[in-house]
């Protein structure tokens, strides 16, 4: 997502947020007044529900006044900021903008200290925008919080039409409230600029502003006495005469660029060439900074005698008249061409082109090192300035402008000068020896240049090495990197960090993560894999590209509803902040606001014979009951055309295939409405309507059905009464949820998790297909081209399903046609839809988020190994070698060691409740140990069957582990421990047992003879028992020396390894612990989000947690105290269960295994650097914690002060 830096990244260029003082310090101090037009704005800000425009012609001093006005407005606002959009780097890039406003409006109650966590919950969005959709989110997510603490804001974005794109223009990343200014060029030498068209367009049409605030040319008065102020005399009379015939008269930046002329001329008409008359650019940064700092050491280079002060030149020959003003152009345009005119040409061209194509981006210095033996210093002030961060840009776009027309004129020029700063940074990337951390404004110049300027110059191909990745994400430029390689058409390498983006963010992102996603691309990626280091090394990887081709999601809004329009180019999103978004398709961004509802948007449908044309539906209360709206749009114009008002709950709205009618399902019976809103019939129902949906023919409306989902069956209904509709066979086992009428078929979704096949002319019930381990949610069918027919539909288990019909399977009524599970979303699939073309589909889910997926990629996936239920466990095994996995609904599958061919599998073991919660192999690896409801199967290992009947507990066994000699543990919704031996059963408890305990987690460590037994459980108790000494091993067991420890959460695993006793919690940390006293010696600062498995490789715990991912960690510290995360790596879905039970993993050697929760087994192989002792502190030694006891025994971290 996104080509700019994370909101968080902390070092980007001060000056694109409150530059006000750069504009001022450009004007030079000399201000027009302007009361009354300061006044007229803040009379709209204080009435405005939407953003304020202002509008001037280009060099008019819009962006003077602005500057002015924010320095004014501080004293009335708590917070202001303000873009001067061009004014610095980056400036002009929306992403780098959003991203900095973002992070400059962060509330007081959200602490920085709390965005460096590894990883946060798998609904939070919020530290992962880095596109304009998902920061245009944030930033109104961020207002609404400030409006709660009661702050009063203010922000400014001067001249939005010199922002770079269409996403930028469309000006949908803008929220929609007050307190909000922009300004934009109307009129003048720009107006004509297709940007200045855009921008005009959008003001209009996504906030209706038809009258902005306008910023008035100077009047003649004006015109003199800026002049005087400027030029240190008052204009002759004669010269007053000459003003008056000049075109641009009357703007700002024609009187500054005269008064020098006016200035160094004399009365009697002689005067110096213009160039002369600017003020000095000294072209080396005003706050002076060690030459390194700028890219020396290494690099430095003498600058003394680079670029001479103070050169004079002879006058240049009048040819327009005898005074200053008579001899100037008449317009600005032309000023600028002429300050060009007798510039040494190479100096000023490198100079000036690099401005041009960096974007304002380079500083002073490093034009001086480009433009090394000339002397230009004294000349360029009139077309460029010096920001207070060093960099240098254009005084006006005008400038720019002049320079393209001069230099520019072909691409071949613009490679060239982009070939030129690719050099200058390449070299500064390479042997630069700034510290990255102290001088991170150097740094993300660096990596935010010279990929552009390398893509600029056809020379991309050194963007490939990995290091280049690994450095850009620990500068926190993740969202900038997929554009990188985006833009350089490198599609493999931006597919994988698309993939990876929520990891590879600021907060997440571990040394090495980069290189190691590259490494786990499919093996006939464009990426050379072999060469490339992982810590975490996907055996069993993805061979084929994602599905997935979009997501679309906002921290300020979730995504309930969706549709596409008749061609497929927009989307339209609506849901919880009662607007609906229209959506580029292509690019996915915001380009219209449709604003009005009053409530949650629960339907959104485009009309399938008008582009423009949408219905939303929206829920509301009137006089305290249920009612809804239902509006009609002009999606384009974003204008409401017509709205209507009903009584009673409702929840679905459908055009009819002509484009004429909106049926909409209410409360006890189907409305139909015209395409104006006009209600035009009320059908009767014998219940509630949960969906409705026209038959998809019509002749001349004779033969118009409208079917409801009504309960537990379907009801279709006739809009003439001319003829019957068909009576659908039967009822659904359970409630009908939606339905869908096309293809000749009439589809039903249910709360069994089916989706049920109708005939449209019978009414026959012709197929049940078991689509959901859950509620089916919605429902959908199209015709695909050379396909056939395809079904997708979304329900609870968080996935959508996609059939292809043709060529399906019936078997007793049952269809089992080939199929697709489309899985991605963290909760349920409320709704989908078919894309024009019938080859992608959109589904929008309960966390918010929209996704775009295509059929041929979705069908062309290999199966993925595991299971179709979330796997609840795994062990690997030696006779034969490979890996047992557990599912939930009870079945046992042995895979080979790579966890990519299935060997055997049981049927479903037997139990009241089928899902499995643990295993356990025994020492000698012939049995495995399957824990589930109130039984303990024993298994064989070679094949599966079963090799002693199931031992007997009361409630679930959460946890099992063999302790020797055969012997057994089990243990569960108890607080004692069970020891299955020899046909006997050993309880092991302790006093401070309670009812309410529950055992989640057990290990066993046998040392000889004698076993270890820990368990962790629901009340933070950590349990160590050791076998008490035998003479004889025929002797009955007994485990005594108990000792326990307290910590914060459920224990949900433990596992014993080299340096101690290993266990993680539901509250996301890790903790080792010293076995024989049973206290704790380090722990891990907290995940935030559920912890599922915890095993150890080596000296390094490895866990996996419910927001994805794997962490590999490490003891850090001088005494080792803290446990830190080494590396990473993301799953597909959640691991583990809400419940604390399941996500078991397994190790073998330095190779893992671990299902996830929607059945994706992974095999990693691990290879961790290696230190030379465990028990040596790495060179980071912070941070220091010390642990601390509260008053009811538990133990926590604390960060010492």
């Amino acid at each position: 997502m996104g080509s700019g830096a994370s909101t968080e990244q902390g070092q980007a260029a001060p000056a694109i947020i409150d530059g006000e003082a750069a504009i001022l310090e450009r004007a030079g101090g000399v201000l027009l007044p302007r009361d009354d037009l300061y006044e007229a704005l803040k009379a709209k800000l204080n009435g405005a529900d939407r953003p304020v425009a202002v509008v001037a012609p280009s060099g008019s001093g819009k962006s003077t006044f602005m500057a002015n006005c924010v320095t004014r407005l501080r004293e009335e606002y708590d917070i202001v900021r303000a873009v001067f959009v061009g004014s610095a780097g980056g400036s002009t890039n929306l992403v780098r903008v959003l991203s900095e406003l973002c992070a400059s409006l962060v509330p007081a109650r959200k602490s920085r200290e709390s965005l460096s966590d590894l990883c946060t919950s798998e609904n939070s969005v919020e530290e992962l925008a880095d596109d304009v959709l998902g920061l245009s989110g944030l930033l109104e997510k961020r207002l609404q919080v400030l409006q709660e603490e009661k702050k009063k804001v203010l922000i400014v974005v001067d001249a939005v039409n010199e922002l770079e794109g269409a996403a930028a223009l469309s000006l949908g990343w803008l929220p929609r409230r007050s307190g909000i200014v922009v300004t934009t060029i109307r009129g003048g030498a720009n107006s004509k600029d297709p940007n200045v068209k855009t921008v005009l367009a959008a003001l209009k049409k996504r906030f209706e502003i038809t009258e902005p605030l306008v910023v008035p040319p100077l009047s003649s008065d004006d015109q003199i006495s800026l002049l005087t102020q400027l030029a240190g005399r008052a204009p002759t009379s004669q010269e007053q005469e000459a003003l008056k015939t000049k075109k641009d008269a009357a703007s700002p930046l024609y009187i500054k660029l005269l008064a020098p002329k006016l200035a160094r001329g004399s009365p009697d008409g002689s005067a110096l060439h213009p160039l002369l008359g600017g003020k000095s650019l000294n072209l080396t940064p005003p706050a002076s900074r060690e030459n390194k700092r700028r890219g020396g050491g290494k690099l430095r280079r003498a600058a003394s005698g680079v670029i001479a002060a103070n050169r004079t030149r002879s006058p240049a020959k009048s040819t327009r008249g005898t005074d200053p003003v008579s001899s100037a152009p008449d317009t600005i345009q032309a000023v600028f061409d002429d300050l060009l005119v007798g510039l040494p040409a190479d100096a000023a061209k490198k100079i000036l082109t690099a401005i041009y194509v960096s974007g304002g981006g380079v500083w002073a210095s490093q034009l001086r090192e480009l433009a090394r033996h000339s002397t230009l210093e004294g000349w360029l002030g009139p077309l460029v300035r010096c920001g207070p961060d060093g960099r240098v840009a254009f005084v006006h776009q005008q400038a720019r402008d002049a320079v393209q027309r001069k230099w520019l004129k072909t691409p071949e020029d613009v490679q060239k000068a982009h070939g030129m700063l690719a050099a200058h940074f390449s070299t500064l990337y390479k042997f630069s020896d700034h510290d990255r951390e102290a001088d991170k404004a150097l740094e993300c110049q660096i990596l935010t240049r010279l990929p552009r300027h390398l893509i600029g110059s056809n020379d991309a191909e050194r963007l490939k090495d990995p290091a280049f990745g690994e450095r850009k994400c620990a500068a926190g430029l993740v969202g900038d990197l997929v554009h990188d390689f985006a833009d350089a058409g490198y599609e493999d390498f931006a597919e994988c960090v698309r993939a990876n983006a929520h990891v590879l963010a600021v907060g997440r992102y571990v040394p090495g993560l980069f290189a190691q996603q590259l490494a786990n691309s499919r093996d006939d990626s464009t990426i050379d894999t072999k060469e490339l280091r992982a810590p975490f090394r996907w055996v069993n990887k993805d061979q084929k590209r994602p599905a997935c081709l979009g997501i679309m999601s906002s921290p300020a809004t979730h995504y309930w509803a969706a549709a596409s329009s008749k061609s497929g180019k927009s989307l339209a999103l609506g849901g919880s902040d009662k607007l609906i978004h229209i959506i580029d398709a292509q690019d996915q961004y915001e380009k219209a606001l449709l604003t009005g509802h009053q409530d949650d948007i629960v339907s959104v449908s485009f009309s399938p014979t008008d582009e423009a044309t949408l219905v939303s539906l929206a829920r509301v209360s009137r006089h305290e009951k249920a009612a809804f709206d239902l509006f009609v749009w002009d999606a384009h114009a974003a204008t409401k055309l017509a709205a209507a008002q009903g009584a009673g709950s409702a929840s679905d709205a459908r055009w009819s295939s002509d484009g004429l009618y909106v049926a909409v399902a209410c409360s006890g019976r189907c409305e139909i409405y015209s395409n104006k809103a006009t209600l035009q019939k009320t059908l009767k129902l014998d219940g509630d309507a949960a969906a409705c949906c026209f038959s998809p023919t019509n002749h001349n409306g004779d033969n118009q059905f409208v079917v409801c989902a009504v309960n537990t069956h379907i009801q279709a209904k006739s809009l003439t009464g001319k003829y019957t509709p068909p009576t659908f066979e039967g009822q659904h086992p359970e409630k009908v949820n939606d339905v869908h009428w096309a293809c000749g078929f009439v589809a039903t979704a249910c709360d069994d998790g089916s989706v049920v096949l109708f005939d449209e002319k019978s009414g026959a019930r012709l197929a049940y297909i078991e689509a959901h381990e859950d509620i089916c949610k919605s429902v959908r069918l199209t015709k695909s081209p050379g396909a056939g027919i395809h079904l997708v539909s979304g329900g609870e288990d968080r996935s959508a399903r996609l059939f292809r019909l043709s060529g399906g399977r019936l078997s007793g009524g049952r269809l089992s046609p080939d199929q697709a599970v489309l899985r991605g979303h963290s909760a349920a699939v409320a709704h989908v839809a078919h894309l024009p073309g019938g080859s992608s589909c959109l589904t929008t889910s309960e966390d918010g988020s929209c996704r775009i997926w295509d059929y041929a990629r979705a069908f062309g996936q290999d199966k993925a190994p595991g299971s179709d239920k979330g796997i609840a466990a795994c062990v690997f095994v030696e006779e034969p070698a490979g890996l047992i996995v557990a599912d939930g609904a009870g079945v046992l599958r042995l895979f080979d060691p790579d966890g990519k061919g299935e060997v055997w599998r049981t049927e479903p073991l037997e139990a009241e409740h089928r899902a499995i919660t643990a295993l356990a192999v025994a020492e000698g690896g012939a049995r495995v140990a399957v824990a589930m409801y109130k039984r303990v199967h024993l298994r064989e290992i070679a094949g599966g069957a079963e090799a002693a009947p199931p031992l007997v507990f009361d409630d679930w066994v959460n946890c099992c582990a063999f302790v020797g000699g055969g012997a057994v543990a089990f243990a569960g919704d108890a607080a004692s421990v069970n020891v299955w031996d020899r046909g006997n059963t050993i309880t092991i408890t302790h006093s401070e047992a309670k009812k309410t305990d529950s055992v989640l987690a057990m290990a066993c460590r046998i040392t000889g003879d004698e076993a270890t037994i820990a368990t962790g459980d629901n009340d933070g108790r950590i349990n160590v028992w050791t076998e008490k000494e035998r003479e004889d091993t025929s002797e009955r067991r007994e485990f005594e020396q108990y000792r326990f420890t307290k910590i914060e959460g459920w224990v949900v695993s433990i596992c014993f390894y080299a340096h101690g006793l290993a266990a993680c919690t539901s509250l996301g940390r890790v903790c080792v612990l010293e076995p024989g006293k049973c206290e704790v010696i380090s722990m891990s600062t907290s995940l935030e989000c559920a912890m599922a498995w915890v095993g150890s490789v080596g000296d390094r715990l490895v866990t996996a947690c419910e927001a994805k991912l794997v962490h590999a960690w490490r003891r850090q510290g001088d005494s080792l105290e803290t446990l830190g995360v080494d590396a990473l790596f993301p799953g597909a879905a959640r691991f583990g269960s809400p419940d604390g039970v399941g996500g078991q993993g397994a190790v073998a050697g330095k190779r893992i295994a671990v299902g996830d929760e929607s059945g994706r087994l992974y095999v990693l192989d691990t290879e961790f650097e290696r230190r030379a002792s465990f028990d040596s502190p790495p060179r980071d030694a912070k941070p220091r914690h010390k642990f601390v006891r509260t008053d009811s025994g538990r133990l926590f971290l604390e960060e010492e002060t």
